[in-house]
């Protein structure tokens, strides 16, 4: 190309784009006409010399925001309808079991998943509800507001992700606290395939509230109480790692600490009270289950206990906390049972190695007067749920008077041993046979359900460590008897779902067996029935009865 024609061209060729290439948004060579307008057969067109304006044409502002909360709005509606596809799929295949005319209607709009609890809560005439059966005994939950959760459910309401894991966990326990055939009666299902069902539902609602990352009072009851149900019958190795995490986060949120102490208002620093101290007692039952000591530590807390008194006498908006009652109360048994935590378990002057056998037992011989004298005394055990909560008090403290002289009558010798270990050996066959008739007792049978989780493993590990070397007698004739029936109940819990006996203890079993069959043929004739001895001596005046026999007029 000549020098001329280059010239020219740069002559015509203009600074900015044509009209119609600047409409389009397309790349313009700015050439007179230019190629995009000659290819499409368009004019072309050039704007004038004058600079571009700098104004934006733009909706207002208004319009903009209306644009996007209606697009919110079907991206929200997309998600739920995705959601809930995905959980459709998930839960056919986990739920697909109980039939077609069985199964369990998860969304929260259907009245039959709140059947159980519905019965206690809202008045109806069920014989054997989550009020009547799991209340009694687990009582961090404040009934009136969790009756109004169940009331909204029931009339279709939409409830958020935390009140639907409370509800779910109701009745998960209300679930757990029937026997099968009285599920079955109650609801037309298998128990041993609705069990699991629910406690999936539990735990996608947890998944739902976002239960790890942001943890509300709601959510740790709905842990809480799942755990403290879950280990009756469960695996209680999975329940400890599991408490681990509910700790954890409960000190996350501050539960551990007092709320007088930051401000919290009367009616939600009871609550947190009632659900700190049933934290405290699951950290203990499943350090318990597996042999260890407990997770949370001495000084690592200073919640206080929760007052003695009903809990329908709580007001979310009460200005002061009522007067403190003496005796029975919903809340009694979590106040006797954290009260041994505090003053036992957790103890530095018991924890302390250096501390001597006297001053432990005087330890403990005033844990034992302080729960009388404040409220055991005040009990009627002519009511059954009074007398519940008297013997698992008594347990607790039997077990606590046990495992203190049997850790030092396993290791000392010369005259301490001989003066301790007759006394331990019966009082551990009387902690044994009370936990045995617990489980047993007809007219306490509606709560048996949780009395069957005081398996007492240690304490019967110890009496077959005794039987090894003890000549045969009419006590350990009792020891046997007690042995047996005590292992055969944990055989028979509902649908093979109890735990069985540990290998360590099945060898303890077998030991202790094989050497009593050789006593007996050194000794033939050396054997008997054996009548309840009276506990040891400290006991007189802190247990009512001397004798199992004493019960059964209950």
């Amino acid at each position: 190309m000549s020098d001329g024609t280059q010239k020219k061209l740069a002559t015509t060729r203009n600074k900015r784009s044509c009209k119609r290439c600047n409409e389009k948004k397309v790349r313009c060579d700015r050439n007179s006409p230019c190629a995009a307008c000659v290819k499409a057969g368009y004019s072309c067109t050039f704007p004038g010399p004058r600079r571009a304006p700098r104004t934006i044409n733009r909706p207002p502002v208004s319009a903009l925001l209306a644009r996007l909360t209606e697009l919110e709005a079907e991206v929200q509606q997309l998600r739920l309808k995705h959601r809930d596809s995905d959980k459709d799929e998930h839960q056919s295949s986990r739920l697909s079991s109980l039939g077609d005319n069985q199964s369990l209607h998860l969304p929260r709009k259907d009245l039959g998943l709140f059947d159980l609890p519905k019965g206690g809560f809202l008045g109806h005439n069920k014989p054997i509800t989550y009020h009547k059966r799991v209340a009694p005994l687990i009582a961090f939950l404040h009934l009136p507001t969790t009756a109004r959760i169940v009331q909204d459910a029931s009339n279709g309401l939409e409830i958020d992700s935390s009140s639907e894991a409370l509800l779910l966990s109701v009745c998960f326990a209300a679930v757990v606290s029937l026997c099968p055939d009285q599920f079955h009666s109650e609801l037309g299902l298998e128990y041993h395939k609705a069990k699991p069902a629910y406690e999936l539902a539990l735990y996608q609602a947890l998944s739902r509230a976002d239960f790890l990352r942001s943890p509300g009072v709601l959510t740790l009851q709905a842990a809480v109480l799942y755990l403290l149900c879950a280990r009756v019958d469960g695996d209680t190795r999975v329940v400890w790692a599991e408490s681990a995490v509910v700790i954890r986060l409960a000190q996350s949120q501050g539960i551990h600490r007092d709320g007088k102490k930051i401000g919290l208002s009367p009616f939600d620093t009871e609550i947190r009270r009632r659900l700190w101290w049933h934290i405290c007692i699951l950290d203990m039952l499943c350090s318990e289950d597996q042999g260890i000591d407990m997770q949370i530590r001495p000084g690592t807390f200073d919640t206080q206990f929760p007052v003695n008194v009903d809990g329908d006498e709580l007001e979310p908006l009460m200005l002061e906390l009522p007067p403190e009652r003496y005796g029975f109360t919903d809340i009694g048994l979590c106040i006797t049972t954290s009260f041994m935590i505090k003053e036992v378990h957790l103890s530095p002057q018991l924890l302390d190695a250096v501390t001597s056998l006297k001053d432990r037992e005087d330890r403990i011989k005033f844990v034992g007067k302080t729960l009388h004298e404040q409220y055991l005394n005040h009990f009627n055990l002519g009511i059954p749920v009074h007398w519940v909560l008297a013997t698992i008090t008594h347990l607790h403290l039997l077990k606590s008077w046990v495992t203190l002289h049997s850790q030092l009558s396993s290791s000392d010798s010369g005259e301490q041993q001989s003066q301790y270990m007759d006394s331990v050996f019966l009082t551990a066959l009387e902690l044994v046979e009370f936990a045995y008739f617990l489980q047993t007792n007809d007219v306490t049978a509606q709560w048996s359900w949780l009395c069957r989780s005081y398996k007492q493993k240690d304490t019967i590990s110890y009496i077959l460590d005794e039987l090894s070397y003890r000549l045969p007698s009419p006590e350990t004739d009792r020891a046997w008897e007690v042995v047996t029936k005590t292992t055969s109940l944990w055989r028979q819990c509902p649908l093979g779902t109890a735990v069985e006996p540990e290998m360590p203890l099945l060898e303890l079993i077998q030991r202790a067996d094989l050497l009593r069959e050789g006593k007996l043929e050194r000794e033939m004739g050396v054997s008997g029935s054996c009548t309840n001895p009276s506990t040891i001596a400290w006991l007189q005046g802190i247990w009512p009865y001397q004798d199992i026999k004493d019960i059964n007029e209950l």
